[in-house]
């Protein structure tokens, strides 16, 4: 998609996998609300978390792509049968009146000093652009990611429980202990996990989303790392790579919350940034209206071939 050999493709999002590569890639990843896209045909990973999602080069082409996809296919049960928008026709409306909420705590935590900057040049440009700036808290976040991940690995190793003992040794180590994860975590606290989505939802949507029409943060806190930053085995460091990674992008999968990652410029090494809206429950409209304005006033500059040779 980035390079132009073909127009849009899917992914699946189950962490952030399709707005993190999107992000690292200079283009744009949304994840949608979960069941706003039936997932038949797809390769499960976490059946309670895992959306499907769109990776276009601008918000015109994700409007289209969605427009085509969205909607009950009456095979997926999960799949909402609400009408589907014209996503389209948002795309001309503006950001002008709509409120960019700015968390006051978490999800600029990791981020450095470069990455902050490019989200709020952003910000920047869309306040000017006739969108408001308000500060929000955004309740128990932390707690999502942690909650996200007991769903996430439990479900993972009863997928893959089979292929682990019949073929463990093609797994690489990294991925086997992802897939072992779940051994180790109690039925009761998965449980658990599933039980509080709903209640954490409400206050979520309750306490941002009154406040706020969309939730700002990166995509990705950190430059887009090397491959050898993150294929470093099954150890500490593995653990500590993937909770940077997932930082911004994992709690909005445990909330089954719309979030769209946006070209936000290039790193001084020549490399993307990428800006994440998330809204309430199926507003994709509003993020790709944002999107849109956006794309127009900070247009992504075309990466270089120094940053494309990168090892």
């Amino acid at each position: 998609v980035a390079c132009g050999a073909t127009f849009a493709s899917l992914g699946s999002d189950t962490g952030g996998s399709v707005r993190i590569p999107a992000s690292a890639n200079g283009v744009l990843g949304l994840k949608p609300t979960y069941g706003l896209l039936p997932r038949t045909g797809s390769m499960k990973l976490a059946p309670s978390i895992d959306v499907l999602g769109p990776i276009t080069r601008s918000a015109a082409d994700m409007a289209c792509v969605l427009q085509a996809i969205a909607g009950a296919d009456g095979r997926d049960a999960s799949a909402s049968r609400r009408s589907v928008p014209d996503y389209a026709a948002v795309l001309q409306r503006g950001v002008e009146g709509l409120r960019l909420g700015i968390p006051r705590s978490y999800f600029f935590d990791v981020a450095t000093p470069e990455v902050r900057g490019a989200v709020e040049r952003c910000v920047a440009a869309l306040e000017g652009a006739g969108a408001r700036v308000v500060e929000v808290d955004a309740p128990e976040v932390a707690a999502m990611s942690e909650l996200s991940r007991a769903v996430v690995y439990s479900e993972a190793t009863a997928l893959h429980a089979p292929w682990l003992r019949a073929r463990g040794d093609r797994y690489t180590p990294q991925v086997r202990v992802r897939a072992s994860t779940g051994l180790g975590i109690p039925a009761p606290a998965y449980l658990a996990a599933l039980q509080l989505r709903l209640p954490l939802l409400e206050r979520f949507v309750g306490e941002v989303f009154t406040r706020c029409d969309a939730l700002v943060s990166p995509t990705l806190p950190i430059p887009v790392p090397r491959r050898d930053e993150t294929d470093v085995g099954s150890g500490e460091a593995m653990w500590a790579i993937l909770a940077k990674l997932v930082h911004c992008t994992a709690p909005f999968n445990y909330l089954g919350l719309p979030a769209i990652s946006v070209p936000a410029g290039l790193d001084a090494g020549g490399l993307p940034m990428g800006v994440q809206y998330a809204a309430r429950p199926f507003a994709e409209g509003t993020l790709l209206r944002i999107a849109a304005v956006q794309e127009r006033l900070l247009p992504m500059p075309r990466l270089s071939s120094a940053a494309c040779d990168r090892p």
